[in-house]
């Protein structure tokens, strides 16, 4: 795991040949924001030449479903939000990860 802009964390990890992050990092006291994502997104750039992300929306959904199975048997969530590709606020997000 590293420190994470000096709040937070992040932890890589790898199903096959996805490669996704979990970073996890406080944003008010009590208040913490998770993220899943792939660990690499290519640019425009790099898109035009064929790069592709290091991981699929299903491999990020999947471990977004792991994360918060774990968080919740553990007891760790209190009311989660859950929102895909953007901060979830009270409208626009799930109580748990919902496939894009």
């Amino acid at each position: 795991m590293e420190n994470w802009r000096d709040c937070g964390w992040s932890l890589v990890c790898y199903r096959a040949l996805s490669e996704l992050e979990v970073v996890v990092s406080q944003i008010e006291a009590g208040e913490w924001m998770l993220q899943v994502n792939p660990r690499r997104v290519p640019g425009f750039i790099s898109r035009l030449f064929g790069s592709k992300p290091s991981a699929t929306p299903k491999d990020v959904h999947e471990l977004a479903l792991a994360v918060h199975g774990t968080l919740s048997k553990a007891q760790l969530l209190g009311r989660p939000r859950w929102r895909w590709d953007g901060f979830p606020d009270e409208t626009n997000s799930t109580p748990k990860p919902e496939a894009s």
